[in-house]
């Protein structure tokens, strides 16, 4: 899988840095050359269907969005609005990660997979479920979700995340 954003320069999108502990800002100008008019700047990254079917050797980053404050002093908490675009390219309906991990061409020994930086092996529903025990360790509950959805085709695994991250108003 892959996205591709495009945000307007209130900015807001932040990817996260495992190794230094730190949340960074992805800059919605941050090409030096000069820019015209028709200029757009995307930010493309690998998604974790594709990050685990190449065992990690294209890593997919955690990112959020946040809502850029109005001002820039420190009275003013009001939110701005903010504006983007994202565009998810899946796989083909009905194709699992067993289907591809069969076909493909990266090696098997890269190293070991840190499935517990994979968002798509987390609950992230608003009230957790109770699937998994408080005292179970993050790497081996999302290496046991990663065992439950490997032969599921990944349109029903989406569509089981996009339930999780729905909110309601």
């Amino acid at each position: 899988t892959l996205t591709v954003v495009w945000q307007d320069n209130s900015g807001g999108l932040q990817t996260y840095c495992h190794e230094c502990d730190k949340w960074s800002d992805v800059n919605s100008s941050s090409l030096p050359a000069a820019k015209d008019d028709h200029t757009v700047d995307l930010f493309v990254h690998v998604g974790d269907f594709l990050s685990l079917v190449t065992r990690g050797k294209y890593p997919s980053p955690r990112h959020r969005v946040l809502c850029p404050l109005a001002g820039n002093g420190s009275d003013n908490n009001e939110k701005q609005s903010r504006c983007s675009l994202v565009y998810f390219a899946y796989p083909d309906r009905g194709l699992a990660l067993a289907d591809v991990g069969r076909h493909t061409l990266f090696e098997k020994n890269i190293g070991p997979v840190r499935y517990e930086r994979y968002s798509l092996l987390h609950d992230q529903s608003a009230e957790k479920s109770s699937e998994c025990g408080n005292d179970e360790p993050l790497s081996s509950s999302s290496r046991r979700v990663y065992d439950r959805i490997y032969d599921i085709p990944f349109d029903k695994v989406i569509m089981e995340k996009w339930g999780q991250v729905q909110r309601s108003s």
